[in-house]
């Protein structure tokens, strides 16, 4: 491609031709482009999307846990090879927000797979084949767990979850958006954040991917057929298969069989012949119900995300009324302290807002304050300051206290004459 560009650019030159050079220009650009962008791909994690026809899991529980964000489930694609231990796959965890993306490796868990996944009739796989559909896999070890400190989640964040898993024998490394279907929000608080569970069930949509999926009366695969009064052959008579890619929007109910797969129980009703099999598909009116597993379905709509939201929790802030004497040295901060639930002691945080002390004039005052904590909440408070007269204090003067330089401003005659006057009036009436 490049090589022809360059042979038309040179053509170009050699006839004059602009238009067929500004056609080169737009080709070459195009070029580019591509180029750039199998580049990207290529230096990408090389994970497909796929739906859950390709990766198949269930979300079984989120919690939080020692300062830990814990999530659990399995996880399996069911026509690439056996799943047997950490030799044959791995999980990790995508957590994406606008801001950040955070990846994490799965631990595998014990939960084996093997019955639910299986086809009735056919043999199990040898342990070379890989990619096919004509025999049963062994599904052992398909449970993971996700452990996520709580400090690697940001307040104010919104996360889209995806779990990814690679199969190591037939080198396929799927991702997939995650659902975890749930009767509602979920929401689990920490010292400092809560995080909001989105996933709830009530709002999910989801499609039949298998076309061999019999509609059961309660959630179990050992749950009796749903039989209609439809017949399309003699072999399968009217019992009831779900129609292959029929969506369901109006969930009733939601069952977890074997504490590993959910069923959804919705409202049914026959939609024709398929493969000589009665289909089924949603209904609004019928009063027949079926039990559908998770195991055999995509789902549809808003995905599960992770929101975490500091709590509002504002510091404590504690201020002192205070009275002191006039011409007293004031530092407000000696009385004022803050202490917070999650930071401990942030007095050093205090800030002075307003203050109107005047230590030389006796009176009323005040000083205010204010603190914020790490989660940007803010405290404040006010603060009383009394200032106080000093008393005033009469002293007895006479000529044995008052030295003379203390006299410069006055007539030293004059004062001495009048305290030899005084004390001469003194002396007669002791002597008397």
């Amino acid at each position: 491609m490049s090589f022809l560009c360059f042979n038309l650019y040179l053509l170009g030159l050699k006839l004059n031709h602009p238009y067929l050079l500004a056609e080169v220009v737009i080709i070459w650009k195009s070029v580019s482009v591509f180029l750039l962008a199998v580049s990207s791909l290529t230096f990408s994690s090389n994970y497909i999307n796929v739906e859950r026809d390709k990766l198949n899991y269930e979300i079984l529980n989120v919690s939080i846990n020692n300062n830990t964000l814990v999530i659990d489930g399995w996880a399996t694609m069911p026509s690439s090879q056996h799943f047997l231990s950490n030799t044959t796959h791995s999980y990790d965890l995508e957590l994406n927000s606008d801001k950040e993306l955070v990846n994490l490796p799965g631990t595998l868990i014990a939960t084996d797979l093997t019955q639910q996944m299986s086809f009735s009739g056919n043999k199990t796989c040898n342990s070379s084949t890989i990619n096919t559909d004509i025999c049963n896999y062994n599904h052992k070890n398909v449970g993971f767990k996700f452990s996520i400190r709580l400090d690697q989640l940001n307040a104010d964040q919104d996360y889209n979850v995806y779990l990814k898993m690679h199969a190591k024998q037939a080198n396929k490394r799927y991702r997939i958006p995650v659902f975890y279907v749930t009767d509602g929000e979920k929401i689990l608080k920490s010292e400092r954040n809560q995080y909001i569970i989105k996933s709830d069930f009530s709002h999910a949509k989801f499609s039949i991917f298998a076309h061999t999926l019999i509609a059961r009366d309660r959630p179990s695969p050992k749950g009796n057929y749903v039989y209609t009064k439809q017949s399309c052959s003699t072999s399968y008579k009217d019992i009831g298969y779900l129609r292959q890619n029929a969506v369901f929007q109006n969930i009733k109910d939601i069952s977890l069989y074997d504490n590993r797969i959910t069923y959804f129980k919705v409202r049914v009703q026959p939609n024709g012949c398929v493969n000589n099999r009665s289909r089924l598909v949603e209904s609004n009116t019928s009063n027949l119900y079926a039990y559908v597993p998770s195991t055999h379905i995509n789902y549809l709509g808003q995905a599960m995300t992770i929101s975490v939201r500091a709590l509002a929790s504002k510091p404590n802030l504690f201020v002192e009324d205070v009275i002191l004497n006039q011409y007293d040295r004031y530092d407000p901060y000696k009385y004022a302290q803050a202490t917070d639930l999650y930071d401990g002691n942030i007095s050093r945080k205090i800030t002075i807002d307003s203050t109107n002390v005047n230590m030389n004039i006796p009176g009323l005052y005040q000083t205010c304050y204010s603190v914020t904590n790490t989660s940007n909440f803010t405290t404040q408070g006010c603060g009383r300051v009394e200032v106080i007269a000093i008393p005033t204090k009469k002293r007895f003067v006479s000529k044995y206290t008052i030295h003379d330089t203390y006299l410069k401003r006055w007539d030293r005659n004059k004062l001495k004459t009048k305290l030899h006057v005084q004390e001469f009036k003194l002396s007669e009436v002791i002597d008397k």
